[in-house]
């Protein structure tokens, strides 16, 4: 029987990566603590309570909103401990329109305070 949960575990942990470095890795690149600037405040709160949301929609982690998904074309599952590629990707998908019709840049929701995949 442990047998069976353990490959019932390994099995789900392969559909969905939504990983706790990945998380990590987007505080470290975009939250600085104590700035003492209210704006950046209510930014480090907001990260914090959105977490995996940041690329995610809803509590499924399969489905993951427009931002995930172009992290998702740099990144997989495997690359959750390569914190340097983690790192580019952010920088890279940074410059990387939020729609065809936008002029709009990932960076620029983020530099506004905003969540990149949406509110």
């Amino acid at each position: 029987m442990k047998y069976v949960l353990f490959i019932i575990v390994i099995l789900i942990s392969d559909i969905v990566y939504a990983h706790p470095a990945f998380f990590v890795q987007f505080k470290e690149r975009y939250v600085f603590e104590n700035t003492g600037d209210p704006g950046h405040e209510a930014w480090i709160k907001k990260v914090k309570a959105t977490r995996c949301n940041i690329c995610h929609e809803g509590k499924n982690r399969k489905i993951r909103n427009i931002y995930g998904k172009e992290l998702s074309r740099l990144l997989d599952k495997a690359d959750r401990k390569n914190k340097k590629k983690i790192h580019e990707s952010f920088i890279e998908v940074e410059s990387w329109k939020i729609s065809k019709d936008s002029e709009e840049t990932f960076g620029d929701k983020i530099m506004r305070g905003e969540l990149p995949g949406g509110e």
